[in-house]
């Protein structure tokens, strides 16, 4: 078994792959987006394509806010100018998306203010995470 770093001809093994999932999203350019993916490794053995393992690099939102400052019209208009600015700086930078994780207490009240600015949630997989 060999471990290597992923070159262009796996390219092609992993997207006949992925056509052949049937999953609901698109595969990402991570040829052309490397330092956004920056680990890209194969698994080969006697030259034959076993795995691809490609580790992306996130946007996850953190919001800091002030709930003692301003009223909450200028709460709200403070974070529409900030939400579209840290969008526009993310999509410069290469990122296709960004998610935020909302605590169930939070949820409620907030995630109808991120619908109106075009978030959605998640297609309800289970999300995972390994803390290292």
């Amino acid at each position: 078994m060999n471990i290597s770093d992923l070159n262009g001809e796996a390219r092609h093994v992993i997207q006949a792959l992925h056509e052949e999932s049937g999953f609901n999203y698109q595969l990402p350019e991570f040829i052309k987006h490397k330092p956004l993916f920056p680990i890209q490794r194969v698994v080969r053995e006697n030259g034959q394509f076993i795995a691809a393992g490609i580790l992306k690099v996130d946007a996850e939102a953190y919001l800091f806010m002030n709930h003692e400052a301003g009223s909450p019209e200028e709460r709200l208009a403070a974070f529409k100018a900030l939400h579209e600015d840290v969008v526009q700086r993310a999509r410069e930078i290469g990122f296709d998306q960004i998610y935020c994780v909302l605590p169930p207490d939070i949820e409620r009240a907030f995630a109808p203010r991120l619908q109106e600015l075009g978030w959605q949630r998640d297609r309800g997989w289970t999300r995972m995470t390994l803390e290292l």
